[in-house]
């Protein structure tokens, strides 16, 4: 078995989560077992992963497995299913939120899930002084998974408990008070194998647990790859049973992208100084591999695979012609987050609005940062392009985003790949890309589906652009040349790729 090693699956999933699930369904068309792993407890673990288009026989979860509920599906614990406090003398609705009162005072909390009124989520005990003592928390699929005991003011947790679906205590987290926080002093696996497992940071319980998993075929050892190494760097390097394994970087590897001589983050310096713990590194481009080996010359192999590629269904999908999308539409495919560099692609976009009026800007991403997503909007209202540029937020659906747009600017500061890159090529849609490390400049055959220009320099991307979208003759060749990309990226090439590594046994 393969496993795709990573903390969580996001409702809304990371860059990282996206390729994991592009590689998974490149595994599954060429018939070879793999699995996203990951170690955060979740308890809307299987709803998120569902609303990927992943099913429970694709996906393992740390908590999930100790817990024995990888494949659950039965009865949901629904509203109507709590029991109402014997003296009990009052119950308040509060929103969807239901209060049972004794004496004037909440003693019982109950919270539905957000997308189900009906469903409960959470169940919070209160004493008579108002503290909360107790919260238990119910799994998406319906079952109680966890319960949280709070110190006796009712601030911190000191205790939570993971359950099995028959309600036995699987996994118990002990917290110590300090200050104002409460840091994991003790994770205690219960009646696991006939015995209690007693472990003092994550790191062990993650290596307890992958090596447990190698033992179910003990003569087919698992492959690791590390997706968020950070996360998995030091476990893997104490595995006690033999098992292949295998660092993922999907990200530059230097403090300062445009300086390759710039000190390297922690976790990579970790994996260098004990690389004979692995088999080798993949990395996503030529460049980043060769920029590794001149400087680090490490020890294991560094591999260079793409992180994307292109479905049999998308290679056979009709080509879209520039006349059949909407007229100057320009996307970008990026989160609100410094990397994406979003200032300047709102400055590109201001002087190609002034050449071409009815050219409009959709940026598709989800935001984690409200600062800059508020520095965005401003700098859009006072440039006057509310009415011409979007930011649309997060998309399941980019397929229709891609076939409708004629053009797709890029302006990250820094990239490891450029998933998005390949997917707008492979429907067809030019990118014009800043010169950066690392990605864009091996995926975009520059003035043939698209350009590469100067990192920063948005009048030179703007420029471009213009010259592109007021040629329609050369936008339409461009186009049928970005579709090229499908074959060099089709699933039976960057297969072969993959079997002619070191990764593929």
């Amino acid at each position: 078995m393969y496993y795709f090693l990573s903390e969580r699956i996001a409702q809304h999933p990371s860059g990282i989560e996206h390729a994991q699930i592009k590689r998974l369904r490149l595994f599954e068309e060429n018939h070879v077992q793999a699995k996203i792993f990951t170690n955060a407890y979740d308890r809307f673990f299987h709803y998120n992963a569902s609303q990927n288009g992943l099913n429970d026989t694709e996906i393992l979860n740390l908590f999930d497995w100790l817990q024995h509920t990888e494949t659950y599906h039965g009865k949901k614990f629904m509203v109507t299913n709590v029991e109402r406090p014997g003296n009990c003398d009052q119950i308040i609705h509060d929103g969807e939120n239901i209060n049972y009162i004794i004496n004037k005072q909440i003693i019982l909390k109950v919270i539905p899930f957000s997308f189900d009124s009906n469903q409960v989520s959470e169940v919070h005990y209160l004493d008579f002084s108002g503290h909360i003592v107790q919260k238990d928390f119910y799994d998406t699929r319906g079952f109680l998974s966890f319960s949280q005991f709070m110190d006796q003011n009712g601030g911190g947790v000191v205790t939570e408990i993971m359950y099995t679906v028959n309600h036995q205590p699987a996994v118990e987290i002990s917290y110590r008070h300090q200050g104002n926080q409460y840091p994991v002093t003790l994770y205690r696996v219960l009646n696991y194998a006939g015995n209690d497992w007693y472990f003092d940071n994550m790191n062990q319980l993650i290596r307890f647990v992958l090596d447990e998993l190698n033992l179910i075929h003990p003569k087919q050892p698992n492959t690791l790859l590390a997706d968020l190494d950070y996360v998995y760097d030091r476990p893997m390097t104490w595995l006690t049973t033999k098992m292949r394994k295998f660092l993922v970087w999907h990200n530059i590897h230097t403090t300062d992208p445009t300086d390759l001589n710039s000190a390297i983050y922690a976790n990579y310096e970790f994996e260098l100084k004990n690389a004979a713990s692995f088999d080798g590194l993949i990395v996503p481009t030529k460049k980043q591999a060769a920029d590794i080996k001149s400087r680090f010359n490490p020890i294991f192999p560094i591999i260079t695979l793409p992180f994307g590629y292109v479905n049999s269904k998308q290679n056979k999908a009709p080509k879209i012609n520039s006349f059949d999308r909407i007229t100057h539409k320009i996307i970008a495919i990026a989160r609100i987050h410094e990397q994406k560099n979003l200032p300047d692609m709102i400055a590109a976009f201001n002087l190609i609005q002034q050449a071409i009026p009815d050219a409009t800007l959709d940026i598709w991403g989800y935001s984690n940062d409200q600062k800059l997503f508020k520095f965005l909007q401003n700098q859009i209202n006072d440039l006057h392009l509310t009415k011409k540029i979007a930011l649309k937020g997060y998309t399941r659906n980019l397929n229709a985003v891609y076939d409708t747009a004629q053009l797709m600017l890029l302006t990250s500061r820094y990239e490891g790949y450029g998933l998005a890159v390949v997917e707008a090529l492979s429907h067809g849609v030019p990118v014009i890309s800043y010169q950066i490390n690392y990605g864009p400049e091996e995926i975009i055959k520059s003035k043939f589906d698209g350009s590469i220009v100067p990192q920063g320099d948005y009048q030179e991307m703007a420029k471009v652009a213009i010259s592109y979208l007021k040629n329609p003759d050369l936008l339409i060749q461009m186009s049928q040349n970005a579709y090229k990309i499908r074959q060099t990226y089709s699933t039976d090439q960057v297969w072969q790729e993959w079997k002619n590594s070191l990764v593929i046994q």
